[in-house]
């Protein structure tokens, strides 16, 4: 009998159909089908306040399979409302019901609420992967985002289920359209895969023996996976070809970089705001451009030649090479200096340091940064170096080795001239100018190496440890206010120096000078290389100081509780790092296995007596394995 008034509904036969429904309802007055039916009659009659009687009754009747068939008619009566509220229910029972979630992703479009819709349509395509229709609404949001890399994978999928669609048929060609035009070269002709290759592998060398490769997931998200090979010149040339993207770790085994570079992005908070939905914006491009260009023209300041590429999304990448390998750390504290010079940024913009760390360990990679004149999946668009303005050069392969190298003296000028702006805060000079500066601490200067290594240090290296810069408070700051001076004159030279934080410090000074075995205990990779083996005449209740060059009875009667927090607080601080730094890699690690286990088509490994699950939040849960 349900049949037959379905039948006649199609036929807009209602009276028969509606006979037939009150038929069944007297049988079964529970029937949610013959409900759902009786409700389709009143569609057809255009009785829009029965309908929605009609669904309100369903809160009597069964939560069954056919529970979805209230959506669906709530929908055609325009009370979205309530379909989202049916759909909701439904996700809370059943939350991969990729059904429901492709209708609620076609409300949330409807409504503009398209972050929730395109996270919905994912689930929707994860949980029924063939679901052609859920996969052609998802790409039609990308390519509406230009993210035509997305939409090309989306397309495709689709078609799987469905090759005869027209209509998408047609989509992917102009999508496929649009990637190819987006990944040619301004040149007539592609970088030839030798030469081109050979001067990628030179500017961009990093860590050894490892490379990184860009990946899509069925979710869209874009990631990297360490690939245990060598960047060698047949993989640069995949990655020109448009056939493989690749990234680079720029922190080498020594702790080295032969580059370093300024990421400058949109964030995505600003890309939700007002303009969801839409292609990144022509001002939101200028606003990285005319971040960019501030950059730029400090590292002009310091004749440092920096190169702009687009990096394929929603900003552009700054680059500085180097002719020979450099310390991480210098690198890195001197494009902080240089950004904390110039900035901040603009609320709507980010930017990133790469090198990220100055130090990574054996065992781990650190951050990678992806290469320049590649494709980024996410968008299918290829990466070109450009202008300042963002016009891209006509001769990619050309420009590439024009590319300046940054010899060593040149960049230690840089670093110089940095520090000793008066922007910076810092002072220019050596170790000998700074003793000139303050003749009446000669005593002190001859009589503790470690003092002037540490003078020599910052002058040299731009940088001083917690625990060089603690040592030197705790001796320099109980000469009052030339000692305070004398701080400021040595750790200025640092790039990370900021005058108010060291003063903030000084002001903190213990109230008894460190002694020379705590400066021993903490300092050994400086005292074990200098001639720290003073002898003093102790004064009465006192102990060994380097300010007793000065005056011998400086410590007379004091106590020596100096520092005696010290442990707790480097304690405290060093976990800090640790945390950081764990959570850093944990968070790249995450990474890694969402795309092993995307790749191995399960939600689960099993490896070294440990089970790893995914939840369908894409949160890992570990378990023992007891089979």
């Amino acid at each position: 009998m349900l049949d037959q008034a379905r039948q006649h509904i199609a036929a807009e036969e209602f009276d028969r159909a509606e006979s037939l429904c009150a038929d069944v309802l007297v049988t079964d007055p529970v029937s949610v089908p013959a409900h759902q039916l009786m409700a389709r009659v009143w569609l057809g009659r255009n009785e829009p306040d029965k309908v929605r009687d009609r669904i309100a009754y369903r809160d009597e009747l069964p939560c069954d399979e056919h529970y979805v068939e209230w959506g669906l008619i709530a929908e055609e009566v325009e009370a979205l409302e309530i379909a989202v509220q049916i759909y909701e229910e439904l996700l809370k029972r059943a939350p991969e019901n990729g059904v429901v979630l492709y209708r609620l992703g076609l409300i949330c479009l409807e409504r503009g609420e398209r972050d929730r819709a395109v996270g919905l349509l994912q689930r929707a395509l994860r949980v029924s992967p063939d679901h052609a229709a859920a996969a052609f609404e998802l790409a039609q949001c990308y390519a509406e985002d230009e993210l035509w890399g997305l939409a090309a994978d989306a397309y495709e999928r689709g078609l799987v289920c469905d090759p005869d669609n027209e209509e998408a048929q047609t989509a992917l060609q102009v999508v496929m359209a649009r990637m190819r035009e987006l990944a040619q070269l301004p040149s007539s002709e592609m970088p030839s895969g030798e030469g081109a290759a050979r001067r990628m592998r030179v500017l961009f060398s990093g860590r050894e023996g490892v490379h990184a490769r860009q990946w899509i997931d069925e979710d869209g998200r874009v990631g990297y996976s360490p690939v245990q090979e060598p960047l060698a010149d047949h993989l640069l040339a995949l990655h020109l070809q448009g056939t493989a993207t690749l990234g680079v770790y720029p922190v080498r085994a020594d702790q080295t970089v032969l580059f370093g570079a300024i990421d400058i992005d949109i964030r995505k908070s600003a890309l939700k705001a007002g303009e969801a939905g839409q292609s990144i914006s022509a001002r939101l491009q200028e606003l990285v451009l005319a971040d960019a260009r501030r950059l730029a023209r400090q590292f002009d300041e310091l004749h440092l030649p920096v190169y702009v590429e687009d990096s394929g999304y929603k900003g552009v990448h700054l680059w500085l090479f180097f002719a020979e390998p450099v310390p991480a750390a210098v690198v890195k504290r001197f494009f902080e200096a240089v950004v904390q010079r110039v900035g901040p940024p603009g609320p709507e913009l980010q930017w990133e340091v790469f090198p990220k760390q100055e130090q990574v360990a054996e065992d781990q990679l650190g951050n990678l940064i992806k290469l320049p004149l590649g494709i980024h999946l996410k968008t299918g668009r290829r990466c070109l170096f450009t202008d300042l303005d963002g016009q891209e050069y006509s001769d990619q392969e050309g420009f590439l080795q024009r590319i300046q190298q940054v010899e060593r003296g040149a960049f230690e000028q840089a670093v110089s001239r940095l520090v000793a702006s008066p922007a910076q805060g810092g002072t220019a000079g050596s170790a000998e100018t700074i003793r000139e500066a303050f003749p009446e601490y000669e005593a002190l200067f001859k009589g503790c190496p470690v003092l002037v290594a540490l003078m020599e240090k910052a002058v040299v290296t731009h940088h001083l440890t917690h625990d060089e810069r603690l040592v030197l408070k705790c001796i320099l700051g109980h000469l009052d206010e030339g000692g305070g001076r004398l701080i400021h004159s040595i750790i200025g030279h640092c790039l990370d120096y900021s005058e108010a934080i060291t003063q903030q410090q000084i002001d903190r000074t213990p109230p008894s000078p460190i002694s020379c075995p705590k400066i021993r205990q903490r300092l050994p990779e400086v005292t074990s290389t200098v001639n720290c083996a003073c002898v003093f005449d102790l004064p009465e209740g006192g102990y060994p100081s380097p300010l007793l060059h000065l005056d011998s009875t400086f410590t007379s009667g004091r106590s020596q509780s100096v520092d005696r927090h010290g442990s707790l607080v480097d304690k405290y601080v060093n976990l800090r790092r640790d945390y950081q730094r764990l959570t850093r890699e944990l968070a790249q690690l995450e990474d890694d296995l969402h795309y092993a286990i995307t790749s191995a088509d399960r939600d689960e490994l099993r490896a070294g007596g440990w089970i790893l699950r995914r939840d369908g939040e894409g949160r890992f849960q570990v378990e023992v394995d007891l089979g």
